[in-house]
């Protein structure tokens, strides 16, 4: 029988995926920290459960990067991204494995960057026309009942 080294039993890995998450839930919740996410993910290839949570982190992170740069609606857009991180840590730091909208499914390779692109385009149009709609309805209907400042009484 083979005796074993001490490095040997540092690269075993977890013994069952309960064991991962307890273990490692910290460690994936870090994973969610802008460029912590890399070497997090580069270091701990032994955790599936640090693997899910710092791709998730990883792809946060390149989604912020372009935004940093467009004036006015990537600063708004940021909040975004900083909400997917809040959610993300707080799954992580509870040993949940979730899925962040959207950005779950491009980590996996479930979903395309174009096809994101084009769900967040369709949801970004939805909503200003939902704006446009509530906001015309209240105009007509405060017009109404208001009279205006040129009538007399």
């Amino acid at each position: 029988m083979a005796k074993m080294t001490p490095d040997d039993r540092t690269l075993q890995p977890p013994q069952n995926r309960e064991d991962d998450i307890r273990k490692n839930k910290d460690m994936a919740a870090v994973g969610y920290l802008w460029i912590l996410s890399i070497p997090i993910y580069m270091t701990r290839k032994d955790s599936p459960f640090i693997q899910y949570h710092s791709k998730q982190g990883i792809v946060l992170f390149l989604v912020s990067i372009p935004l940093w740069f467009i004036p006015v609606i990537g600063h708004l857009l940021e909040l975004i991204v900083l909400v997917g991180m809040v959610i993300g840590f707080l799954n992580a730091i509870q040993g949940h494995y979730y899925d962040v909208p959207v950005i779950g499914a491009l980590a996996k390779g479930e979903m395309t960057l174009t096809e994101a692109c084009k769900l967040c385009w369709r949801a970004c149009k939805n909503a200003f026309h939902a704006f446009v709609h509530t906001t015309k309805k209240s105009d007509s209907s405060s017009s109404s009942t208001t009279p205006s400042p040129h009538e007399t009484v």
